[in-house]
């Protein structure tokens, strides 16, 4: 239900579950996640956090990896709880995975750029200028084509009126070295195969103060 708008419901849904649909729902890695994206849409994110980590129990019990898919849902969940940690982790962890397929690997390449620009206009918005060049060059090494990287990077030295003058941290340490995910735009994927999760996203600190301005707006192909 999430997929067409109807999270609220869904919601009901779930909470009104007794007996044996409860326990299907509570032991259905895909129900869990799904249940998961309706909460965090309705920015109920302790929520959705609880149930997305326990949406991989049932393959982490047998020893098996969780779909790549289901952990890229997470990756959307945890960028906007604001979860940083857990966020780097899994992209960590997908990006080692060998079985992941070109249009999984655009889609990372989008959370990757997604929370980077997220990332950089909090720490502009709180006055650390510097502390978010040094993410947006992080992405514009990453990304050399990717034109939403390049205008807010130009932005973000117009707004600071510095330089950036020490290298670059990048915000997943690790992630996507060799350029896996620098994909041609053409193999991205369409908006409706991944779920816009910062349209749906809590304002930035201070949502008076948007330093990077619309063209650091993190939305999708």
């Amino acid at each position: 239900m999430h997929q067409i708008g109807r999270d609220a419901e869904a919601i009901d849904l779930a909470s009104s579950a007794r007996g044996d649909t409860l326990r299907r729902i509570e032991s259905d890695s895909a129900s869990l996640t799904s249940l998961a994206q309706s909460y965090s849409a309705l920015g109920d994110h302790n929520e959705a956090l609880s149930l997305i980590r326990r949406a991989p129990w049932s393959y982490q019990s047998s020893r098996r990896a969780p779909p790549i898919d289901l952990e890229m849902a997470s990756c959307w969940i945890f960028m906007d709880a604001g979860d940083d940690v857990s966020l780097g982790s899994t992209l960590r962890g997908l990006d080692a995975r060998k079985e992941i397929s070109p249009a999984q690997s655009a889609v990372l390449r989008d959370i990757w750029i997604a929370g980077s620009l997220k990332r950089a206009d909090a720490a502009m918005s709180a006055g650390a200028n510097q502390a978010g060049l040094a993410i947006l060059d992080s992405a514009r090494r990453a990304f050399p084509n990717e034109v939403k990287v390049r205008a807010a990077f130009a932005a973000g030295l117009a707004y600071g009126s510095t330089p950036l003058s020490f290298p670059a941290a990048p915000l997943f340490p690790g992630f996507g070295k060799g350029g896996r995910y620098d994909l041609p735009r053409s193999r991205a994927p369409s908006a409706t195969q991944v779920r816009p999760a910062l349209e749906q996203n809590q304002p930035p600190p201070n949502p008076q103060k948007n330093c990077l301005g619309p063209a650091a707006s993190p939305q999708l192909p």
